[in-house]
C-alpha cells in the first residue's frame, strides 16, 4: 500500500522498523527488571543472623513447581515423609548493611546481599530452598542449586517469619 504520503516499503525502512521494535522490546524488558523488587513492609532478621540487620525485598515474579517431594514435618507423631502438590516458587532478596561472612568461605562466603528462591506451600506451612545466591558489592560470590530429588520440604510455624510474609506477599499479589 503506497500513496502521495506513504513510501513504498524498501528493505531500510523495513530494517529501520525492526530495529526501533528491538530496542523498545529490550528497554521495557530492562524496566521491568528494575522493577522486579519489591521492599516488604517488615525487614525481619534471617534465623542464625539476630545480631545483623538489613533490608527485605520481594520478587513479584511467582512460578509453579508440581511434583512430589521428601518432607518433614512439625508434629513429631506425623510419620508421613512425603508432601505432593503443585507448589509456589518465589524469591525473596535481602541486602545487609555491612557485609557478613568470611572471605573465601564456601559455606559462608563473604556477602552483602543474598537472594534466595524458595518453594512454598502456604495453606500447610511447608518451605524448602530452591537456590542461594550470594553477591558482594552486585557480583556473585556462591550459589548453591539445590537438585530436584535433594529437595525437602520443610513444615514450619511462619508466624512472624521472612517466609510467613512472603506467603502474605504471594496471596496479596494472587499466586494463590
Amino acid at each position: 500500500m503506497s500513496g502521495p504520503f506513504m513510501p513504498k516499503p524498501n528493505k531500510f525502512n523495513l530494517f529501520l522498523f525492526a530495529f526501533l521494535i528491538a530496542i523498545g522490546c529490550a528497554i521495557d524488558a530492562t524496566a521491568q527488571n528494575h522493577n522486579e523488587w519489591i521492599s516488604s513492609e517488615v525487614s525481619r532478621n534471617l534465623p542464625g543472623q539476630e545480631d545483623v540487620s538489613g533490608k527485605t525485598y520481594f520478587s513479584n515474579q511467582f512460578g509453579m513447581k508440581e511434583g512430589t517431594f521428601k518432607a518433614s514435618y512439625r508434629s513429631i507423631f506425623d510419620k508421613r515423609n512425603k508432601v505432593s502438590g503443585k507448589f509456589i516458587v518465589a524469591k525473596f532478596r535481602y541486602i545487609y548493611d555491612d557485609p557478613i561472612g568470611e572471605k573465601g568461605s564456601s559455606i559462608d562466603p563473604l556477602h552483602n546481599e543474598s537472594i534466595s528462591t524458595v518453594m512454598l506451600d502456604c495453606s500447610n506451612n511447608f518451605v524448602a530452598t530452591l537456590k542461594s545466591v550470594y553477591l558482594l558489592n552486585g557480583k556473585t560470590v556462591s550459589e548453591n542449586i539445590i537438585p530436584d530429588e535433594d529437595i525437602e520440604m520443610k513444615q514450619i510455624n511462619m508466624l512472624n517469619t521472612t517466609v510467613g510474609d512472603l506467603c502474605a506477599y504471594a496471596k496479596k499479589q494472587g499466586a494463590w
